[in-house]
């Protein structure tokens, strides 16, 4: 699913929420990693329900989840727990999505944030130097 700037700004104006900026973020691909687009948007949309839920991403860790042979993950390698969101799950699948393509492995890392949020396949680990 592809999520344009209007559906982003459409879905915040329903619920209430501001749409979010990430400060400079930096895109990479994996264009050697397809991911099921379906399969894709399950696993951003339950990891977005944990990070809702208020669970943080402990500090130097990482959270995923996994549907099918997709995964979604947040990483935070920052000095203290972070939390995550849905509209930060959003985001990063909007500007992946822009520049991998909405069937690639991709991860938009937010330095000023010490984050990294992304999809990649089952068999892949996300920020390998982090716990979780």
């Amino acid at each position: 699913m592809l999520f344009t700037n209007a559906l982003i700004f459409a879905l915040a104006a329903v619920t209430g929420t501001q749409a979010l900026e990430f400060p400079n973020p930096t895109v990479g691909c994996h264009d050697d990693m397809l991911v099921d687009v379906e399969e894709a948007r399950r696993a951003a949309d339950q990891l977005a329900s944990t990070c809702d839920s208020g669970t943080p991403v402990l500090k130097d860790s990482k959270m995923h989840s996994a549907y099918g042979s997709a995964m979604a993950f947040v990483c935070n390698w920052g000095k203290d727990s972070q939390g995550c969101s849905h509209q930060a799950i959003n985001e990063a699948i909007r500007l992946v999505n822009a520049e991998c393509g909405e069937n690639v492995g991709g991860y938009v890392q937010i330095d000023a944030w010490a984050k990294q949020y992304g999809r990649l396949s089952t068999s892949s680990n996300p920020c390998p130097n982090l716990n979780g």
